[in-house]
């Protein structure tokens, strides 16, 4: 039996690897955030749409409620909440969290304050047996054209 496969060490790597994640979440906003900051944040308050993206109309209404918060609380709940769905969807596909947490993407989604995480979380939505969630997760699939179309196909 393999010494790193049993209960009690998975229990503590994926504990290991939410606290990596949340503070990755947490510390972002110091040193990061073009994304959430210009593209998103700045976009939808300035009504500039499509300045500094290319993401489709819709995802505006999304960035909102973060935006109007002051910069740095809305950056941070934006990066928990893409955490919090990156979790739930490595947690769904029984995923180690460990792993994970140090692959590059999760660090660049919370540096850069991309929305990979709400799409990760789409996803997990839209495999869900519940019409309603599953149709909730394709609507918010094509937020990120270039990584949520392909899986609708899938999805269906």
């Amino acid at each position: 039996m393999n010494i790193l496969n049993t209960p009690k060490i998975i229990k503590y790597r994926n504990f290991a690897g939410i606290a990596f994640i949340l503070t990755l979440a947490l510390i972002s906003p110091i040193f990061g955030g073009y994304d959430y900051r210009t593209a998103y944040r700045g976009d939808t308050l300035a009504g500039t749409y499509g300045l500094h993206t290319v993401s489709p109309y819709p995802i505006y209404w999304f960035i909102y409620p973060f935006a109007i918060l002051p910069e740095d609380l809305g950056y941070v709940l934006w990066n928990l909440a893409n955490a919090i769905c990156f979790i739930l969807a490595v947690r769904y596909w029984k995923g180690d969290l460990l792993a994970f947490s140090f692959f590059i993407g999760v660090f660049w989604t919370f540096y850069g304050g991309q929305i990979e995480g709400f799409v990760s979380g789409a996803l997990v939505l839209a495999m869900l047996p519940n019409p309603w969630l599953a149709g909730l997760g394709i609507t918010f699939l094509p937020l990120k054209l270039h990584i949520g179309v392909l899986p609708i196909l899938f999805v269906l």
